[in-house]
């Protein structure tokens, strides 16, 4: 009952997040500026448990969000629009500040995206979830679901979105990739399996590491940076 408690509390806070981001997004739609380009600059060397991620080549920074125990980054294709966007993936983790993680409260991954899933489900007419892997990675439990809404209530647009949580020992991270669509109706999304497969491979190329627990080690040469 903890962990499920906690995944309703931490799904709350991935909502007040999106929705923070939403406003950024419009605030700076309206100002005529719809991309922020990414920092640049050595950045200072990072340890402990983190994430490992960069987003697909090209893409840059449209928002970043860092405040109550909670960190958000989004990225899109150049050009895209925050406001009607098409293709975006985000990095959020959680850590102990607020509540919302921490410790043994740390929810199951499985338990959050379903959490999540059910979030989705409601705002969708059609709505499809699949478990495309639920285990280890490098000793942190992870879950990697597919979300397909036909339609979505508020934006007409279908969506496919592709999430990935991991378990961490000081916090917990979220991974979305998500394309909005045109509506449909059929079980085929309008997305063909090999762009399905390109989205698993990325995924799976995210992980979580801490170089001061040897049973999670960190890779020697890191191809990815800590998001």
């Amino acid at each position: 009952m903890t962990g499920t408690r906690t995944a309703g509390r931490l799904t709350a806070s991935l909502a007040v997040s999106l929705t923070a981001s939403l406003t950024a997004s419009l605030l700076i739609a309206g100002c005529g500026t719809h991309d922020v380009p990414p920092t640049t600059g050595d950045a200072p060397a990072v340890t402990g448990e983190r994430l490992l991620a960069v987003p697909p080549p090209g893409w840059i920074r449209t928002f970043e969000m860092n405040e109550a125990g909670v960190r958000l980054v989004e990225f899109m294709p150049p050009g895209g629009n925050t406001e009607q966007w098409i293709d975006k993936v985000s990095f959020e983790s959680f850590n102990g500040a607020g509540g919302n993680a921490g410790g043994s409260e740390l929810p199951d991954p499985i338990v959050l995206i379903q959490h999540i899933a059910k979030e989705r489900e409601r705002e969708c007419a059609g709505f499809e979830d699949y478990n495309t892997f639920s285990g280890f990675e490098n000793n942190y439990p992870t879950s990697v679901r597919l979300l397909l809404c036909h339609r979505n209530k508020v934006s007409g647009r279908g969506e496919i979105s592709m999430l990935k949580s991991v378990q961490g020992n000081s916090d917990f991270y979220v991974v979305q990739r998500t394309r909005r669509v045109e509506p449909y109706e059929d079980r085929q999304p309008p997305m063909t399996n090999e762009e399905m497969g390109l989205w698993s491979l990325y995924l799976r190329s995210i992980s979580v590491c801490d170089d001061a627990r040897p049973e999670h080690p960190c890779p020697a040469s890191q191809s990815a940076d800590p998001a």
